[in-house]
């Protein structure tokens, strides 16, 4: 093979010394080093440039996939209020828990912004199972600092109300780790309890877990749990919680619950010394009590004096109780500065001693509130066909025209001062008029600022119209008696007959000054309320208004009376003056039957009276004239002495 021969490269004319390192430069775009002497002619590169493509890649407006979503680009503060208003109007919602849990499965950054809303609020309507929540929040403490509201509902004698799922050994080892660091004794107890299930012993352990909880709703649907001792224990236990932190001795290293500031209890039989520490609670606003009944101890009073001015409560609201107006009044003097107060005296778990209403005691202890009070309304629902309840002087609330930020304001109509001095009866039409009715000055005793009224009426204004003639009173001097009134509602008890209500003339003048006027009973507007047909038939007398004057001047009632006296077992005697206390004459078995069948079917359905009554038209009008005495009087006579 011959060996290779090797070309040389002709040098240019002036080249410096390196010049196939420019060239080499030169080809891989940098700029050749000045050297000295005169600058260097320039020269094309014999090397071919790459070919350019025939078309430009068009690209798209929308970002590559690899560039950071938008989301990601906002700050944590801005990303938060985005999420804050998803679905706000379903809090506490399947649905909305859905998309929190479907947006923390997003990225590592979502889930941690996302478990703030998806922990936030807990339902155990809503969770399918409860004991899943608590074993997330007892293993993780930064999701169970995240919990700002609980609603727990639960029974403890029904069975049903009990969590499926079993916690595994982790589980159980996770819980007791907790609290032993927690400081809680009977951790066995516990452990044992979480086992179990139910729901009532899950809030408990749930509860021990939420150091930041805000609010917190706990409706117990037991009726009674008094006689159970065990029931009892496990049902005031986390009050005893509550109560220990409101009295700065909690258990162990539990929390203190410096952040609740809504606590709302419904509890079957709660009495009420178990609750007063509750009031100390320094960051509680707003307490809700359902079904509190009057306390068992008899040194309750003065753990009520030693609440004066030390409660921070500002919306207290007590409903279906069985309250005397003693403790109501110390109970509202405990708030330092009370703007909402709601109460409804109910009588459905009956105590003795009876707890008895006294609205002077009530009005005075409101007054110390006067200058802060925006809502007072108090209801009477209680069993009113016990006359132990009513029979007894309740007094009168006195004057509200002070307060000047109060601005809804409801109370029974027998709460206010009626005038029974005719001399001073403003709806009679002459100096004799003796129909006289009593009426209450509203417009002097209501807060000027007043924009919603609302007033319960009870059976007495039936006949009495007490109410109505004291709104009609109140219509005349309103605009300046009460400028800013705008609302007005009637509730009526629920033993009241609507239909012998008569609120139409004072209904209407409201209404056609622009003020809205509505009456209710038991939460049905009046124009919703239906009637059955008993009641139509037993009260409703125009159904019987068209027959009287046909039936003559005996009335339907003096027929009535008169048919119900006729013997029918007659004897056969003649003797017209006879003392033997039966019929002189005997009555054809045909007419007694006709007339019986006539009185059956008075008696009978509603449908029936317009037929039997002009069926008895022609009977009624012989009877009047005395021909049908006459006519069996004839019959007799021929029975006796046949031709």
């Amino acid at each position: 093979m011959p060996p290779k021969t090797r070309r040389k490269r002709k040098a240019s004319t002036g080249a410096p010394a390196g010049g196939a390192q420019r060239s080499k430069r030169a080809a891989m775009g940098t700029s050749p080093q000045a050297g000295t002497g005169d600058a260097l002619p320039s020269r094309k590169s014999s090397r071919r440039k790459p070919a350019k493509p025939e078309h430009e890649p068009v690209h798209d407006a929308s970002p590559v996939p690899n560039a950071p979503p938008y989301l990601d680009l906002l700050p944590d503060e801005l990303l938060l209020c985005v999420l804050e208003h998803l679905d706000a109007q379903y809090i506490l919602s399947k649905a909305r828990i859905q998309q929190f849990y479907n947006i923390c499965l997003t990225s590592r950054r979502l889930n941690r912004l996302g478990n703030n809303f998806l922990y936030e609020e807990f339902d155990s309507r809503i969770w399918t199972h409860p004991a899943k929540f608590l074993r997330t929040i007892i293993g993780n403490k930064d999701l169970a600092s995240r919990v700002k509201t609980m609603w727990w509902h639960f029974e403890m004698l029904d069975r049903n109300w009990k969590d499926s799922f079993m916690p595994s050994s982790t589980d159980r080892r996770q819980l007791r780790e907790s609290l032993k660091n927690l400081r809680i004794r009977d951790r066995a107890v516990l452990e044992d309890q979480y086992c179990q299930g139910r729901l009532s012993q899950l809030f408990m352990l749930a509860l021990l877990h939420t150091p930041n909880v805000r609010q917190l709703v706990v409706n117990d649907d037991t009726p009674s749990y008094r006689h159970i001792p065990r029931i009892c224990y496990q049902a005031t236990s986390y009050i005893n919680l509550l109560s220990n932190a409101a009295k700065g001795t909690p258990v162990g290293l539990s929390p203190v619950y410096s952040h609740l500031h809504s606590l709302h209890i419904r509890m079957g039989d709660m009495v009420l010394e178990d609750l007063l520490a509750i009031f100390r609670l320094p960051s509680l606003q707003k307490l809700i009590l359902i079904g509190i009944n009057g306390a068992r101890d008899p040194t309750h009073h003065d753990l009520l004096e030693s609440l004066r001015d030390t409660s921070p409560v500002t919306e207290l609201t007590v409903l279906d109780s069985f309250l005397d107006s003693h403790t109501l009044a110390h109970l509202i003097s405990a708030c330092r500065e009370l703007r909402n107060f709601v109460f409804v005296y109910n009588s459905r778990i009956y105590t003795v001693p009876l707890p008895k209403i006294n609205y002077a005691q009530i009005g005075k202890g409101l007054r110390k509130h006067k200058k802060t009070l925006k809502v007072v309304d108090l209801d009477d629902i209680s069993d009113r066909t016990l006359h132990v309840i009513t029979d007894y002087d309740r007094g009168v609330l006195g004057s509200f025209h002070d307060f000047e930020k109060l601005e809804f304001f409801g109370a029974p109509i027998e709460a206010f001062t009626a005038i029974n001095d005719e001399s001073v009866d403003l709806f009679a039409t002459s100096p004799d008029d003796a129909d006289y009715i009593p009426f209450a000055r509203l417009g002097q005793v209501l807060p000027k600022n007043l924009l919603h009224l609302a007033l319960t009426i009870f059976e007495d204004e039936e006949h009495s119209d007490f109410c109505s003639s004291s709104l009609e009173l109140l219509h005349r001097t309103y605009h300046e008696d009460l400028p800013k009134l705008h609302k007005i509602e009637v509730k009526a008890h629920k033993l009241v007959y609507m239909k012998s209500i008569d609120l139409w003339v004072p209904k209407h003048k409201f209404l056609n000054s622009g003020v809205s006027f509505i009456v209710s009973q038991e939460g049905i507007l009046e124009e919703d309320l239906e009637y059955s047909s008993d009641e139509d038939t037993i009260t409703d007398s125009e159904a019987y208004d068209g027959f009287s004057d046909d039936i003559g001047p005996l009335g339907l009632d003096g027929f009535l009376d008169m048919a119900s006296d006729m013997d029918i077992e007659s004897d056969h005697d003649e003797d017209d003056n006879s003392d033997d206390d039966a019929d002189d004459v005997q009555y054809p078995a045909h007419s007694l039957e006709a007339l019986l069948d006539v009185m059956d079917t008075i008696q009978g359905a509603t449908q029936g009276v317009n037929a039997a009554m002009a069926g008895m038209l022609p009977l009624l009008a012989s009877l009047q004239a005395g021909h049908l005495h006459h006519h069996l009087h004839h019959h007799h006579h021929e029975h006796h002495h046949p031709h």
